[in-house]
């Protein structure tokens, strides 16, 4: 079950943390802070999005039960609120820290929720105020940290209000029934327009903090109507003009789960626990495109499952703000993506609000690059930067050069560049002046693919007639190894790496074939090898394999098909048996910019990153792994997260990218050396990545 979100915003900004996030496991994230000090806020934002890392990433684990993700939280936060502790106890002159927000999960069709500081929930079930807290807290606290967690089942019309303020202060019970009036009658997104009319009557903007809601009504924010007006509930009757339950006295988490006295016990499943928590929620922010009028007419739209629901312009503009707000390493951008766009072409299907949804179009037009931290490449000039006297291309192809090498196909970066064609190679490129040595095939078939040798000077290349040579600056010699033939039958790939060649094969349809070869160079020549070895797969670990390619060797064995990315490795034990899995890969564009299956992979045993070339499409994608790949225990059970993607388009100049490689020796400051039918280039790919970290717009300066 899906909440969808509403957020108003009174303060500056930029001192709010938020963060929404949908995991793999179902589990559902919101994460919003408000930081009220003029000082240290990005310090602040750093120990938010610190806590919030550590528990997505264990949070992600499908195995967790329920029980037990609430304690990681509990456990997460309890650090949180250590770290916020020590922060002010340091800073002796500087006034009072002032945070308000929450952390809210969604789990199992349940819900928990921690509030931090001058924060209050109202929780409403069946268009009636359910239950209402307000968050116990000192005002004149150094700083303030997570406390209250409330915690129950959720049921199919729920809506959580949440306000960055007591409102026991500013509403009385008239104002409650007005509320429950507002639900029944009309929809969650009144409600916020609704409260802020009625608080801002009575306090001062700057007072508000924050409202937001959270309905558990579908895609759309409707309510269900299920009775009429009437009387309030009996536990809102109790609780009058003042009708907020505070909490008092606080517990120390490490002990929370074992104190049945913690709990405070309410009707339908929910409970109260007092505790010393802290801080945290990730709430999907959502702000009114002031730039287009708004309707009170609505749509019918139809959900994938075939679900009619009503939808507004307002809510289309909500759609489109909290496409803005989520993360691109995250796949919950993406649906909301598909989303928007399904609800654009239903919406003109029916003939209404065409001019509006002409102009919302170019608004998500314009938001999709960013928000996916897309650079659109038509020039390699783009990187470069004259003041810095920083220049992107290293060597233009003369008119005789292409006519000897052939068509460009392979590059290959060692102490020097090496680029392949289809008729011959240029060996030892540093720059225009020092060009390389032209080394033709002499007759040998057509080449289809190079790599860099043992030696990282040479070629070990591959023709179309499944031949294998070694080039070098001197020439081109023959490859042998010592049982008189090579696994080249159905070759999909080769590569080196330390003293073996791997010939990887494209089909390896069923766990008792062949998905590689190795062979072990012999000592005195790049061009003798010994007999090979044969890998197939382990049995029971699959057998559907879909085509491979875009080999890389990196630590383990990855390859690309069928649109996923395979990792294949030695268990221990094993011999000549290889496991495999399918990558995850988390984030991005999975909509509209899918992959081909012409797709090479980009990856090192040193780097924690993986790029993805596209040649099919002209794109580069770069992924960081988490738990990091080159630790050791997490070799075999790594994610990958989208970071950014370079978009080419070179067709001004009738150009185009025929391959990339990263030399190993950048590891986490990655070089891109760039190979295309006109020349060589290469790119600082971790100053694009670095930016991406720091929340910049992704650079190519």
């Amino acid at each position: 079950m899906k909440a969808e979100a509403n957020i108003r915003e009174y303060n500056d900004l930029d001192k709010n943390y938020r963060r929404s996030q949908v995991l793999a496991n179902g589990v559902q994230v919101d994460f919003f802070v408000q930081i009220g000090s003029e000082k240290f806020v990005d310090y602040q934002k750093e120990l938010f999005e610190e806590f919030l890392a550590n528990f997505l990433n264990q949070a992600a684990n499908s195995e967790l039960t329920e029980n037990e993700i609430e304690l990681l939280a509990e456990t997460e936060l309890k650090k949180l609120n250590d770290s916020l502790l020590s922060f002010a106890e340091k800073l002796h002159d500087m006034p009072v820290f002032d945070i308000r927000g929450y952390f809210q999960l969604f789990v199992d069709e349940k819900i928990k929720i921690w509030l931090i500081g001058n924060s209050s929930l109202m929780i409403f079930r069946e268009n009636r105020l359910y239950t209402s807290l307000e968050n116990p807290f000192e005002e004149n606290a150094k700083i303030d940290t997570f406390t209250d967690f409330i915690g129950g089942e959720t049921l199919q019309g729920d809506v959580y209000l949440y306000a960055g303020m007591r409102l026991a202060d500013a509403l009385d019970q008239n104002d409650v029934e007005e509320m429950q009036a507002l639900l029944e009658e009309q929809n969650v997104s009144v409600l916020i327009d609704a409260l802020d009319a009625v608080l801002s009557s009575r306090v001062d903007k700057s007072e508000i903090g924050f409202l937001s809601t959270f309905s558990l009504g579908g895609i759309s924010l409707e309510t269900l109507r299920v009775r009429p007006k009437g009387k309030l509930t009996s536990f809102a009757s109790q609780i009058g003009a003042k009708y907020m339950a505070k909490l008092r006295g606080a517990v120390d988490l490490g002990v929370l789960r074992g104190r049945t006295q913690g709990y405070l016990k309410l009707t339908s499943n929910y409970y109260l626990i007092a505790g010393v928590l802290g801080l945290l929620v990730v709430v999907l922010g959502y702000a009114v495109l002031s730039q287009f009028s708004v309707s009170s007419q609505v749509a019918t739209y139809t959900t994938g499952s075939g679900t009619k629901q009503t939808i507004t312009l307002a809510q289309l503009k909500q759609d489109i703000e909290a496409f803005k707000q989520l993360n691109a390493s995250s796949d919950e951008k993406s649906l909301q993506y598909q989303e928007i766009l399904a609800k654009f072409q239903q919406i003109q299907s029916q003939g209404i609000w065409q001019e509006d949804i002409k102009n919302l179009k170019k608004v998500l037009e314009d938001s999709y690059e960013q928000g996916y931290n897309i650079a659109s490449i038509t020039s390699f000039s783009q990187f470069d930067n004259a003041s810095l006297g920083k220049k992107s291309e290293v060597l233009t192809l003369s008119a005789d050069e292409l006519a000897k090498i052939g068509t460009p196909l392979s590059l290959a970066v060692g102490a020097q560049s090496n680029v392949a064609g289809s008729k011959g190679a240029l060996m030892g490129i540093v720059n225009d002046s020092t060009r390389g040595t032209l080394v033709a095939y002499d007759g040998s078939s057509d080449v289809k693919e190079c790599t860099l040798s043992i030696s990282k000077k040479g070629l070990v290349c591959y023709g179309t007639g499944g031949n294998l040579f070694y080039v070098s600056k001197t020439g081109v010699e023959s490859m042998e190894s010592s049982d008189g033939s090579w696994a080249t039958a159905n070759l999909g790939g080769v590569l080196t790496y330390n003293k073996n060649l791997y010939l990887f094969q494209k089909n390896p349809n069923n766990f008792a074939s062949v998905i590689l070869t190795r062979y072990t160079n012999l000592a005195g020549s790049e061009a003798q090898y010994k007999g090979g070895q044969n890998y197939s797969l382990l049995a029971g670990s699959g057998v559907n394999l879909p085509s491979l390619n875009g080999f890389v060797v990196d630590q383990t064995f990855l390859a690309w098909g069928g649109g996923k990315l395979y990792q294949f490795w030695r268990p221990e034990g094993q011999i000549t048996k290889l496991d495999h899995r399918e990558i995850p890969m988390i984030g991005g564009d999975k909509v509209v910019a899918k992959y081909s299956d012409n797709v090479k992979v980009l990856a090192s045993e040193t780097s924690p990153y993986v790029v993805l070339f596209d040649r099919d499409n002209q794109t580069m994608t770069v992924y960081e792994s988490s738990p990091i790949k080159t630790n050791a225990n997490h070799k075999t059970s790594f994610k990958l997260y989208y970071l950014l993607r370079f978009k080419f388009d070179l067709s001004k100049s009738s150009d185009r990218i025929v391959d990339m490689t990263i030399p190993t020796s950048t590891a986490d400051k990655p070089e891109l050396h760039v190979l295309t039918t006109k020349g060589l280039y290469k790119i600082n790919l971790y100053e694009s990545i670095d930016a991406v970290k720091s929340h910049q717009t992704v650079t190519t300066q």
